[in-house]
C-alpha cells in the first residue's frame, strides 16, 4: 500500500509522502524515503494509505534501510496498527473494551458441537458464555460464538472463542500488559501458541481493528508437557482466570518455566536453572515453612558456636553462617518430595534423596562456575528440569483453584511423560 505518514513531536509536525506500507503475517513495516530522519523510536505515527484510509501506528522504531542512485530508504518497524483512525497523542489511547479471538482456546474448548438432525438439517450450537468475572479495574468474559454463512450450494459455520475485556477508560499500555498475562495463561493451560488472530478495540461507540506484529511461538518444538483437557479445567476456569490475573507472583514463577516455549533453543543448563529458581520462588510464598527444619538448623548453628572458644573466630562463624537459618534448595525440594517421588516412578537409576543432592550441587555449580557435568549428564539436566516443571505446574494449578481429585491423575500423566522422554532418549535402559 502506498501513502503518507505524519510525525509529530513537541516542537514540529512533519509529513512524509511516498511511503510504502507492507503488512505481512509476522511484521508491519513502513518503507520511508530517507530525508534526514534520525529518531530511533516513535510512540505514535499517523498515516493515510490507498485501500486503507486513516491509520495510527504505535511503538515504532528504526529498522535499517538502504541507499542507491535512486535515493535512500529507511525501514520503520511498527509494533501496532489501528485502522480507520488518527490519534494525535499517546495519552489519547484509552479504550473501554477489547475483543480478542483465540485459536488456541477455540481448539481446546470442545463443549459444543453441530448436531445433525436429519439428512438435510443441522442444529448450530447457541453462543455460550464460558465465564464472566468482575475485578477491581476491569471485567473479563470468555465466549464461544457461532456464525453461519450461506452460499449457493453450501452453508459454512464459523466457531471462535472470544475474550472480552471491559474497563473504564483503560490506557493502551495497561491493556497490553493485561493481554500479555492472558496469553501466558492460555499457553499454560493449552501448551499451544497463544497468539490472538483478531484484536478489536472500542472507544465510546467506535470500533477499530488492531493489527500487530505477531510473535507466533513454534509449538512444534515444544517439549512434552502435561495435557490439560478443557473438561478437567471447566469447573475451575473462572477462578483460575481470576487468580492468575490478580496474583503477580504466580505469573512470575510460570514465566521462568515458560521461557523454554518462547526460546526453544534455550540450553538445558538455562532451563534447569530456571526450574530450580521457579520452585524456590513458589515455595517462598506458598509452602508452609517446616518449623522443625528451621529449628534444627538454628540449634546446630548455636551448638557449633558454643564450641568455639576464640571470640574473633566465633564472631566470624556467626557472621558467615547466617544462611544456615534459611531454607535451601534441598529443603524446598524435600517439601515437594511426595509429588516428585510419584512423578519419578522407576525412571531414574537413583533414589529421590540422591536426585535432590545431585540437583542441589548441579544448581550451585551452574550458578557459580557455569559447569554442569560433575553430577548430572546434559540430558539429565533436561529430564530433571521437566520433573521439577511438572511438579511445579501441578502445584500452581492447585493454587489457581484446581482442587479436583484429578490431581492424582495428573501426577500419573506426568510420570508417564517422564518415562516416555527417558525411553525416547534411551536413558537408563537396562
Amino acid at each position: 500500500m502506498f501513502g503518507e505518514i505524519s510525525l509529530t513531536d513537541t516542537t514540529k509536525h512533519k509529513t512524509i509522502r511516498g511511503v510504502w506500507l507492507n503488512i505481512k503475517l509476522n511484521s508491519i513495516i513502513l518503507e520511508v524515503p530517507d530525508d534526514g530522519l534520525r529518531d530511533s523510536f516513535w510512540e505514535l505515527i499517523t498515516g493515510q494509505f490507498n485501500g486503507l484510509d486513516q491509520v495510527t501506528f504505535i511503538n515504532c522504531f528504526e529498522g535499517g534501510g538502504s541507499s542507491g542512485s535512486g535515493g535512500g530508504w529507511m525501514n520503520i518497524i511498527v509494533s501496532f496498527l489501528i485502522k480507520d483512525c488518527h490519534f494525535k497523542d499517546i495519552s489519547d489511547l484509552r479504550f473501554n473494551k477489547i475483543q480478542l479471538t483465540s485459536p488456541a482456546l477455540s481448539n481446546w474448548i470442545k463443549d459444543s458441537q453441530i448436531v445433525q438432525i436429519n439428512q438435510y438439517n443441522f442444529k448450530i450450537p447457541e453462543n455460550q458464555i464460558i465465564f464472566s468475572i468482575a475485578l477491581n479495574e476491569f471485567s473479563i468474559s470468555l465466549m464461544v460464538l457461532h456464525t453461519g454463512k450461506t452460499e449457493l450450494n453450501s452453508f459454512t459455520v464459523n466457531r471462535k472463542c472470544v475474550i472480552n475485556i471491559e474497563a473504564n477508560n483503560i490506557h493502551f499500555n495497561d491493556l497490553l500488559k493485561l493481554i500479555h498475562k492472558i496469553k501466558k495463561l492460555i499457553l499454560f493451560l493449552t501448551n499451544k501458541n497463544p497468539e490472538f488472530s483478531e484484536y478489536t478495540i472500542h472507544m465510546g461507540g467506535n470500533e477499530f481493528e488492531l493489527l500487530r506484529e505477531y510473535n507466533n511461538l513454534n509449538e512444534t518444538r515444544f517439549a512434552q508437557n502435561i495435557y490439560l483437557t478443557y473438561f478437567q479445567i471447566k469447573p475451575f476456569i473462572a477462578e483460575i482466570f481470576k487468580t492468575w490475573l490478580t496474583d503477580k507472583l504466580i505469573v512470575e514463577v510460570v514465566d521462568l518455566i515458560q521461557e523454554k516455549n518462547y526460546n526453544t533453543d534455550l540450553s538445558f543448563q538455562g532451563y534447569f536453572l530456571n526450574t530450580c529458581i521457579a520452585l524456590e520462588s513458589f515455595h517462598d510464598k506458598f509452602k508452609i515453612l517446616d518449623k522443625n527444619v528451621l529449628e534444627e538448623k538454628i540449634k546446630i548453628r548455636k551448638e557449633i558456636a558454643e564450641l568455639i572458644v576464640d571470640a574473633s573466630l566465633k564472631k566470624y562463624f556467626l557472621a558467615n553462617s547466617k544462611s544456615w537459618e534459611r531454607l535451601t534448595l534441598r529443603d524446598r525440594l524435600f517439601a515437594y518430595k511426595d509429588p516428585i517421588q510419584k512423578i519419578m516412578g522407576d525412571t531414574f537409576g537413583f533414589s529421590l534423596d540422591i536426585l535432590i543432592v545431585k540437583a542441589l550441587k548441579t544448581r550451585n555449580n551452574i550458578a557459580h562456575t557455569g559447569k554442569h557435568d560433575e553430577f548430572l549428564t546434559y540430558f539429565e539436566l533436561f529430564i530433571i528440569g521437566k520433573l521439577l516443571e511438572f511438579t511445579l505446574k501441578i502445584e500452581v494449578l492447585n493454587k489457581l483453584g484446581y482442587t479436583s481429585a484429578n490431581t492424582e491423575q495428573l501426577l500419573e500423566v506426568a510420570k508417564n511423560h517422564i518415562k516416555t522422554i527417558a525411553k525416547i532418549n534411551r536413558y537408563n535402559q537396562r
